[in-house]
């Protein structure tokens, strides 16, 4: 989470993992952001990162396939928007997942979501996930 009202939401929705939950502060420029006028679409969630880096398909492979699928038990009308290069490669199905591809406004797109999300389960380059 990348403060403590995001941390105190999931400690609220989920209690059995609030113990679990870091802040980590956010990496993006959110001054970028603030300009932006639109309605955050709720249970919308966001990725963004092209399948040609192994670790964002990898990433959206395992969260599509088992996170995914929990968060659909506890919110029905949950939204995974993926954006980026996919590469064809396949995911498992979802009628709650949308494969966005590349976006023109990115800003505005991730500024709508309710949530940004960064699944990776393993580094590999030196680089600050940001879209």
């Amino acid at each position: 989470m990348t403060s403590e009202q995001e941390k105190n939401l999931i400690e609220r929705n989920f209690p059995r993992y609030g113990r679990q939950i870091e802040i980590i502060p956010n990496c993006l420029n959110m001054s970028e952001y603030e300009n932006i006028k639109i309605w955050r679409k709720p249970n919308t969630l966001i990725f963004t990162g092209p399948f040609k880096y192994y670790v964002n398909y990898e990433a959206m492979t395992w969260f599509v396939g088992k996170v995914f699928p929990l968060i659909l038990k506890q919110v029905p009308d949950a939204q995974l928007i993926i954006t980026g290069d996919h590469a064809n490669r396949p995911l498992p199905s979802s009628n709650n997942v949308t494969l966005a591809g590349y976006v023109d406004d990115i800003k505005t797109l991730i500024a709508s979501s309710y949530i940004s999300i960064a699944p990776l389960l393993r580094g590999g380059r030196d680089t600050i996930k940001d879209p």
